[in-house]
């Protein structure tokens, strides 16, 4: 039966589309939550369950932060980009150092200078991805003060950070290396003033490499990681389940409208009104 103009009258056809086409966008919408979503723990959930997840963690967020925890802090939007940008710093030196070492001609591009470019590249991103790892590794052994416990570093951990700090200084070395070079081609002869520069340089970049490692580290927890994660895998589910909701909510307008226009419609028809009511189906065949 029809709410609006009873049992007397029917929907009409374009009306009768229209809720077609809003129950199917609402069912869409309903069947959203059963889809399975990957796990990031492995396997397959579904979106309900992926959420519910979502919404212990978050939880469990909350009940450490009210303790006075700081151990899921997340470092500021600054040091987030500072996070990213460094490394290039890292891959900058050793196209500069690689450059040296193969004699490449920096005013042309040829074959040694790709060579050198795609060299300080590979290192860069392996670095970058190391370090992002050896500060993930790390989190787990972090208090709720966001200091490092090392009594509750594993052996992966502590050969990780052995690994990271032979690294640190290997950039560093080859800065030193560089710029003694530099210095040694600039006056012709060594001296204390090219050591200290060479020092100066390689202390700060270890200093580059010990803080990119301090950022990996402070941002956030084991749980925020899932919890990212997790954010990634749901957020295109609940934009469709979003998308479908606000198609049925726009349909629903337009069903109301139509019913309002006829039932004002609706009545006796003389040969003006029978006029208006052609040229308003007319209209919204078009508009449908």
């Amino acid at each position: 039966m029809n709410p609006i103009t009873g049992p007397s009258r029917p929907w009409s056809p374009i009306v009768a589309r229209l809720q077609r086409r809003r129950a199917a966008h609402e069912a869409a919408a309903a069947r959203v939550p059963l889809r399975p979503v990957r796990d990031p723990r492995g396997g397959l959930v579904s979106l309900q369950d992926a959420l519910a997840r979502q919404a212990q963690l978050r939880a469990r967020i909350d009940a450490d932060e009210r303790d006075g925890s700081h151990v899921h802090d997340r470092i500021s939007p600054g040091q987030r980009w500072q996070l990213r940008l460094l490394p290039l710093l890292d891959g900058l030196i050793l196209f500069w150092f690689l450059a040296g070492v193969l004699n490449a001609d920096l005013r042309t591009v040829d074959t040694t200078a790709v060579v050198a470019a795609s060299l300080a590249l590979l290192c860069t991103v392996a670095v970058a991805a190391w370090t992002a790892a050896v500060g993930e590794h790390l989190q787990r052994c972090k208090d709720r003060d966001r200091n490092l416990v090392w009594g509750a570093v594993d052996g992966i951990g502590r050969a990780m950070l052995a690994l990271t700090a032979a690294m640190a200084g290997l950039l560093g070395a080859m800065m030193y290396v560089r710029m003694s070079d530099e210095v040694y081609q600039a006056t012709g002869a060594p001296g204390a003033g090219a050591t200290i520069i060479g020092l100066t340089l390689a202390a700060a970049v270890v200093l580059v490499n010990v803080y990119i490692l301090h950022l990996a580290f402070s941002d956030g927890s084991t749980v925020t990681r899932e919890l990212d994660r997790l954010g990634r895998i749901v957020a295109p589910h609940l934009r469709r389940r979003a998308r479908h909701l606000a198609l049925a909510e726009r349909l629903r307008g337009r069903i109301r409208l139509r019913l309002a226009a006829e039932e004002q419609l609706r009545g006796p028809l003389d040969g003006g009104r029978r006029h208006q009511l052609a040229a308003t189906g007319e209209t919204w065949k078009a508009a449908g």
